[in-house]
């Protein structure tokens, strides 16, 4: 068979789209032709649709008018039709490639559930209607979770929420990726959905490459007895990189405790050791946010990095500054994972592969879906405070005890390995590529497309 992956983005280093590739792999070893079909395609094959383009001023405008105010049409009724011409010109793109490419599944990623493109939405449901074709979706998160989503500026875009976020068609199968949206999307749908979790390919060689490790740590100015945290996510809201900082301050508090001592690596950091938080993911935040978020990283103790500039998804080129994520795991000797909220955890189980240990704040579908796997994880609970600039904080306490924590597994190689080891094994158990073949191959053989 011939599947169409579609999303906003293809071959980017978001969540959805990492994950979308990961059904491809999948998908092509089962023996089937994959194509993408995106706004904004990084050298994929495929085609490439400019209305779904986020970055686009026409997209940022509609999204803008959606949900915050009404400025760039004079009425309601202005609005929805550019939406509905907008969706029209969408799906009959899409229906084209449908038809030259004989494509007999698509499965639309987001595309149908965050609301992000009211257009984009309606026009996979008229695709799905016009053409029969079989249709997986692939849901990662719901509009009804995010609080951007939950004040729209016409009447008629609740109606096509209601629509189309996701469409209700019988034919359609739909997939979700924790418990928590399972359970959301039956009560409020009535739809019944299948639980994909995230995955990674525990078979392919490790991500280590010395000669990328050294440039870009050269690059960046680390030396080798410098302690580095990494934030692997995008810089938004939910992702409350806030609480990294605390904690990663917390620990240069600490840092006389640290002096000449031996690192897990076998390193000793010295007096004139630094330490480091880079942050590898591009900035979405509101840019008042982000000001809020640079001012406290001017304010802290340790050195912060951000580095997305220097971070592409594929074809990577050392000689010219131009490194994969997996170079900035690598010189990484912690992650922090402090998310509040989640459709499930990319990073955490790249962080997982790669051998780091980590820092984590317990949002739900951690709790939901995996806190019963007993990982072994630096802990910040779950439980947290919003100050009036908007930033996230936990209790005090806890900050310094998983400062302490940290510190403790950094300085003692048999805890580092015995943490780093235990979370791999289980990881590779729970969400390896086997787990999603095995899923994949029950929706598709099993007669459910």
């Amino acid at each position: 068979m011939k599947f169409a992956l579609i999303h906003f983005r293809a071959g980017a280093t978001d969540g959805v789209s990492l994950e979308m590739m990961k059904w491809k792999d999948i998908l092509v070893e089962l023996g089937h032709d994959v194509i993408f079909i995106s706004g904004n395609n990084h050298a994929l094959p495929g085609f490439t649709i400019k209305e779904m383009d986020l970055n686009t001023q026409e997209f940022k405008d509609l999204f803008t008018n959606s949900y915050a105010a009404l400025v760039n049409y004079k009425d309601e009724a202005q609005l929805k039709a550019k939406i509905d011409d907008t969706a029209q010109v969408i799906a009959n793109q899409i229906l084209k490639i449908i038809e030259s490419e004989k494509v007999d599944v698509i499965i639309p990623n987001n595309v149908s559930a965050l609301g992000f493109s009211l257009a984009a939405g309606k026009a996979i449901s008229l695709v799905q209607s016009q053409s029969k074709v079989k249709t997986i979706y692939h849901h990662h998160d719901f509009f009804w979770e995010r609080e951007r989503y939950s004040k729209p500026t016409a009447a008629f875009i609740k109606d096509y929420l209601a629509q189309y976020f996701p469409s209700t068609n019988p034919l359609a199968i739909h997939c979700v990726i924790n418990r928590l949206a399972q359970a959301e999307l039956k009560r409020r749908r009535n739809i019944d959905s299948i639980v994909v979790p995230n995955v990674i390919d525990f078979n392919q060689p490790n991500w280590k490459n010395d000669e990328a490790s050294k440039k870009l740590k050269l690059k960046l100015g680390i030396k080798e007895d410098d302690l580095v945290f990494l934030q692997a996510t995008r810089v938004e809201d939910r992702k409350t990189i806030e609480l990294a900082i605390d904690v990663v301050d917390e620990v240069c508090r600490l840092k006389a405790t640290l002096i000449n001592q031996k690192l897990y690596n076998g390193k000793i950091f010295t007096a004139d050791s630094r330490i480091y938080l880079i942050i590898a993911g591009l900035n979405e935040l509101r840019s008042d946010k982000f000001v809020e978020l640079s001012k406290k990283c001017d304010a802290s103790l340790a050195k912060v990095l951000f580095i997305n500039d220097l971070i592409v998804a594929e074809k990577f080129d050392y000689a010219n500054d131009r490194y994969l994520l997996w170079d900035a795991y690598q010189i990484a000797d912690f992650v922090t994972y402090p998310s509040i909220l989640e459709g499930w955890g990319n990073q955490l189980i790249e962080a997982i592969f790669t051998r780091k240990p980590i820092l984590i704040y317990e949002y739900p579908v951690y709790v939901s879906d995996l806190k019963s796997f007993n990982l072994d994880l630096v802990s910040l609970g779950s439980s947290y405070n919003i100050n009036q600039n908007g930033l996230v904080s936990v209790d005090p306490e806890t900050v310094k005890l998983a400062a302490k924590d940290i510190i403790g597994i950094l300085t003692n190689n048999n805890e580092y390995q015995r943490i780093t080891d235990h979370n791999y094994k289980i990881a590779k158990r729970e969400f390896s590529y086997e787990k999603l073949e095995n899923i994949l191959i029950d929706i598709i053989y099993d007669k459910k497309v």
